[in-house]
């Protein structure tokens, strides 16, 4: 799947278990390379399901899913899944940042930096247990974590709802350019109106299906 050019959704579905469980249907998504795209839509409408779906944590139970055009098992490779790095939000930050090497760990420093809670940390930085963080703040961890494992696809669920405005203005107006310029594919759901102007492309999802496209 390397090097990631495209996902396509054609008529994808999930349908939660038990009785008259909720349903995404008929999803049809292409995200190609270096795309910013932006995701809305009301509480219980399906916008995390569509992420669980598209990220491979849930097996979807009708349609087709393609990488670089090629039609993929309902049940995810794991070389699939590994081309998401995410933070969602029920994120489980652990206590050290396992799985990054020792230029993982550089990143994840500078991304600590750009993010502006380096500062919380008075010790060494795979220790995550000492560290005091608000809810925002353990938020920009994750990300940086996130940003460090340098995956091609960035998927985030209400990133910034907890963040103060100047770390909002900092993350739609000079992360989010700096990372779709390396090339970074970016989904995201957000509600951040006076921000839709950084995406590339605004979907809408209501009551499970994708009902409009808007143009940024």
């Amino acid at each position: 799947f390397h090097p990631f050019q495209s996902i396509s959704l054609q008529s994808t579905g999930y349908t939660h278990a038990g009785f008259d469980g909720f349903s995404i249907q008929d999803i049809d998504l292409r995200i190609n390379k270096g795309e910013v795209i932006f995701l809305t839509g009301g509480n219980g409408s399906g916008k995390t399901t569509l992420l669980n779906v598209l990220t491979g944590l849930y097996p979807r139970s009708s349609g087709i899913i393609c990488i670089n055009e090629q039609e993929l098992p309902v049940l995810l490779p794991q070389q699939y899944r590994e081309l998401f790095a995410s933070v969602f939000t029920d994120f489980f930050m652990f206590d050290q940042p396992f799985g990054l090497d020792k230029q993982g760990m550089k990143v994840f420093e500078e991304w600590l930096n750009k993010l502006n809670v380096r500062d919380q940390f008075t010790g060494d930085i795979n220790d995550l247990r000492k560290v005091e963080l608000s809810t925002g703040q353990r938020k920009r961890v994750a990300l940086a974590l996130a940003l460090a494992e340098q995956r091609p696809i960035l998927v985030l669920d209400e990133w910034a709802a907890d963040q103060d405005p100047d770390t909002r203005r900092i993350f739609y107006e000079e992360i989010i350019p700096t990372l779709r310029k390396e090339g970074t594919t970016i989904f995201a759901i957000t509600h951040d109106e006076q921000y839709f102007h950084c995406c590339d492309r605004h979907l809408h999802i209501i009551e499970g299906r994708l009902s409009k496209v808007v143009d940024s």
